[in-house]
C-alpha cells in the first residue's frame, strides 16, 4: 500500500509538470480556458490515483493536497522571481 502512494506522488508530480508546459504555452489564453484545463488536469491525478490506491477519500485528499503544492509552490516561484 506504501508504495502506491509513492507511486501516485511521482505521477503526480510528473502530471503538474506536464501541466506547467501546456500553461506556458498557452500563455493568452484566458483565465476560464486555464480554470478548464486545470480541472481536466485534476481529474486525470484523481483517476490515476483511484486506480492505484483504490480508496476515494484517500485518492481525494492526495489530489487535491499535490494541486495545493503545486499552485502554491507556482505562486511562490512568481512573487520570487520578480
Amino acid at each position: 500500500m506504501k508504495q502506491n502512494l509513492y507511486l501516485v506522488l511521482i505521477l503526480h508530480s510528473f502530471i503538474w509538470s506536464i501541466f506547467l508546459f501546456v500553461d506556458w504555452l498557452s500563455k493568452k489564453d484566458s483565465l476560464f480556458a486555464k480554470a478548464i484545463l486545470l480541472s481536466l488536469f485534476m481529474y486525470v491525478a484523481y483517476l490515476i490515483a483511484i486506480q492505484l490506491i483504490k480508496f476515494r477519500k484517500t485518492a481525494a485528499l492526495m489530489t487535491i493536497g499535490s494541486t495545493v503544492l503545486f499552485l502554491g509552490g507556482k505562486q511562490l516561484f512568481t512573487i520570487f522571481s520578480i
